[in-house]
C-alpha cells in the first residue's frame, strides 16, 4: 500500500498496515499468500501486475493506497486479477485513526469475500497478543520499520521504541516478543550487549510467554530462547509448536524449526524446510542465501549453485553469498585458481567498502602459508575477533588455507560470543570435525546430549 499521507515520514504506517493485511490474509483457510520481503520488493517501481504475479507465483494481487492526516485515515483497496490485469474488486475506507484495526479485519474480509474463500480472520489486528491502543501500535509500527533497516543504530532505535510501545500498553504481547527478538539479535553488534542484556530478554519473554502462551510467535520466541539455553530437546518441541500453529505460509514459524534443525546437524532433514521459506517468498534474497547454505552442507553443492545463480536478479546486498559461491568454487577439487582468482575480483570490484579480510587475501590465494600469516593476523584485530560474521569467515578461510587450528580457535571464539549455528556443519577440508576440541565444543554445548539417544548419532562427525 502506497503511503499518500502529506508527511512522507508516514510510510511506516502504510507500511505495517500492509504487512498487518498480509498477516491477517495468511490466516484465512485456504488462501496462501507470498511473503513480505518478496511483496515489498515491488513497492514504488511500477511494474507490470501481470509480471509481479508471476514472479510471486500469486492468482490475485491487493494494493491501494494509504492518507493519514491528523486522526483521519482514507484507505483505498483493489483486488486484481493477475493473469488478466483487470481489477475484480476495489473499495475506499474512510475511518478515523482509532478504527486502524477494525478496518484491517474489515478489507481482510472483503477481500477473502470477494474470493470466496472461508473467513477466519478474527478481531482487532487478526492475531492473539495484539493492542486496542493506537499510541502502541503507532510506535510498534515504528520499531519495526526502524529493526528492518538492519544496522545497528537502527536495531538501537527499534529497541527503544519497542520499550515504548510496551509502556504504553503492558499487555501487548506481540510487543513483547518483538522486543526479545530485537535485544536477541543485535548482540551481534558487540559482545558487551549480551550480558547487559540478558536480563531484560527474560523479562521480554516472560510477559510474552504470560500474555499469548499460545500464539505461534510465542512458540518461535521460546526456541529461540531454548535454543540459546542449550535445552535441544525442548527446543525443538517449541519450533515444532510454531509450526503446527502458524499459517503454512508463514516464514518465521519455519525458519524456527529449519534453525533448530541446522543447529543441532540434521542439515539434510532441514533442506525442505528452507526451499519452503523459499519458495513462500521467492524473491527474498536472505531466504535464498540461508537455502544455498544448506544446500552445500548437506552435499547438494550443484543445487546450491544453481539457486544462487536464481538470486543474482534479486535485490538486496549479494556480498555474503557472492563469497560463499567462492567457499564453494575453491573447495572444489577440479577448481580452476584463475576462476577462483575471477570471481574473488568480481566481489571486490563490486563492494569496495567491505570484504577486508578477502581483500588482503587476493594476492595469496595460490600460496596457502602467505595466507595463514594473513587470517592469524586478522584474528588479532579487535573488529575481527568480536563480530560474529567476521569469526564466521576466519573460520571458513582458516580451514580452507589448511589452518585447522585457527579454524578451531575462531569457531570456540564465535560460540563464546553467540552460538554454534550453521557453521559447525560445513564440508570442512581439515575434516575439523574430527579434532578433540571440536568435539568438546559438542559437549559444552549439551549436544552429544541431544544426540546420543538418537539412532542417527555420529552422523555428522
Amino acid at each position: 500500500f502506497v503511503n499518500m499521507s502529506p508527511d512522507p515520514d508516514q510510510e511506516y504506517f502504510s507500511d505495517g498496515l500492509s504487512e498487518e493485511l498480509l498477516n491477517q490474509l495468511a490466516l484465512i483457510s485456504g488462501l496462501q499468500v507470498a511473503g513480505r520481503t518478496s511483496s515489498f520488493s515491488f513497492k514504488g517501481k511500477g511494474e507490470d501486475l501481470r509480471t509481479i504475479g508471476r514472479k510471486l507465483g500469486v492468482n490475485h494481487l491487493l494494493d491501494g493506497s494509504v492518507r493519514k492526516a491528523g486522526q483521519q485515515l482514507r484507505i483505498t483497496a483493489e483486488l486484481i486479477n493477475a493473469n488478466t490485469g483487470i481489477r475484480e474488486w476495489s473499495r475506499s475506507y474512510e475511518r478515523k485513526l482509532e478504527d486502524v484495526f477494525a478496518v484491517q479485519t474489515e478489507i481482510a474480509t472483503d477481500v477473502a469475500t470477494a474470493l470466496s474463500i472461508k473467513l477466519g480472520v478474527g478481531t482487532a489486528t487478526g492475531m492473539v497478543g495484539g493492542t486496542a491502543d493506537v499510541a502502541a501500535y503507532e510506535k510498534f509500527l515504528r520499531a519495526k520499520a526502524a529493526i528492518a533497516l538492519g544496522g545497528p543504530q537502527d536495531y538501537q532505535r527499534g529497541i527503544e521504541l519497542f520499550r515504548e510501545a510496551v509502556k504504553v500498553d503492558p499487555s501487548f504481547a506481540r510487543a513483547w516478543s518483538n522486543l526479545y527478538s530485537a535485544l536477541r539479535y543485535s548482540r551481534v553488534f558487540g559482545p558487551m550487549q549480551a550480558d547487559a542484556l540478558r536480563e531484560e530478554m527474560a523479562q521480554a519473554s516472560a510477559r510474552a510467554l504470560k500474555l499469548a502462551p499460545d500464539a505461534w510467535w510465542t512458540h518461535v520466541m521460546r526456541a529461540q530462547q531454548l535454543r540459546d539455553q542449550h535445552l535441544w530437546v525442548e527446543a525443538e518441541a517449541a519450533a515444532k509448536q510454531a509450526v503446527a500453529a502458524a499459517s503454512a505460509t508463514e516464514v518465521d514459524a519455519i525458519r524456527a524449526y529449519a534453525g533448530f534443525l541446522e543447529d543441532v546437524g540434521r542439515v539434510r532433514e532441514s533442506i525442505p524446510y528452507f526451499q519452503q521459506m523459499r519458495d513462500a517468498d521467492p524473491l527474498s534474497l536472505p531466504a535464498s542465501g540461508a537455502l544455498q547454505i544448506v544446500l552445500r552442507s548437506g552435499g547438494q553443492s550443484a543445487a546450491a549453485d544453481s539457486e544462487y545463480e536464481r538470486s543474482k536478479d534479486l535485490a538486496g546486498e549479494h556480498g555474503e553469498w557472492d563469497w560463499y559461491a567462492v567457499l564453494r568454487l575453491w573447495s572444489r577439487k577440479d577448481a580452476d585458481p584463475a576462476a577462483v582468482a575471477s570471481k574473488v575480483r568480481d566481489i571486490l570490484e563490486a563492494d569496495k567498502s567491505r570484504n577486508g579480510e578477502l581483500r588482503k587475501l587476493e594476492s595469496k590465494l595460490g600460496d596457502p602459508a602467505g595466507a595463514r600469516v594473513i587470517l592469524r593476523e586478522s584474528f588479532r584485530n579487535p573488529r575481527v575477533r568480536d563480530s560474529w560474521t567476521g569469526l564466521t569467515g576466519l573460520t571458513l578461510m582458516a580451514d580452507h588455507f589448511g589452518d585447522r587450528d585457527l579454524a578451531l580457535t575462531a569457531l570456540r571464539r564465535r560460540v563464546e560470543l553467540i552460538d554454534f549455528h550453521y557453521i559447525a556443519w560445513w564440508p570442512y577440508e581439515t575434516q575439523l570435525r574430527s579434532d578433540p576440541r571440536f568435539k568438546q565444543i559438542v559437549r559444552d554445548l549439551k549436544l552429544d546430549e541431544y544426540w546420543r539417544p538418537r539412532p542417527e548419532w555420529g552422523a555428522y562427525s
